[in-house]
């Protein structure tokens, strides 16, 4: 029983949530991590040489070439991200202005629709009255 209320007053209590800063990037390893994994590298290296008695030399090409293709695909997929940046750009720019016109089309219909409104509600104005004058005349060209 004693061990519930622990347990109770413990989720009572409010909760404390450690949080990084913001500029603090824990995802980026250090140079010390970095020399760190280096050296366990060679020691691997050291271990493939006394079991498999490969040659320095051959482990540390492989290990170089294996780096150099590495650079290799970084270059390649960061020239494929940058023409597909491109091509996505020049893609919205097309769409952008096929919009633009669209837009524009829409704001000349809609203005012609509002002049044709106005002229209607002019139109039943004129017939509502008894007498109408000369201005009929001019509505009707104007239609």
């Amino acid at each position: 029983m004693h061990e519930i209320c622990e347990f109770l007053n413990h989720m009572e209590q409010p909760r404390v949530i450690e949080e990084t800063p913001e500029d603090d990037n824990p995802d980026v390893r250090s140079d010390e991590n970095k020399s760190q994994l280096r050296e366990n590298t060679l020691m691997g290296v050291r271990i493939v040489y006394f079991i498999y008695n490969y040659k320095k030399e051959e482990i540390y090409g492989m290990y170089d070439r294996n780096a150099r293709d590495k650079e290799k695909i970084k270059g390649i997929l960061n020239n494929a991200k940058t023409q597909l940046i491109n091509h996505l750009q020049t893609e919205r720019d097309l769409m952008k202005q096929k919009f633009q016109m669209l837009f524009k089309q829409r704001e000349e219909i809609k203005a012609k629709f509002q002049s044709k409104n106005e002229k209607e509600r002019q139109l039943f104005d004129l017939c509502k009255l008894e007498k109408p004058n000369h201005e009929v005349k001019y509505l009707f060209y104007n239609l």
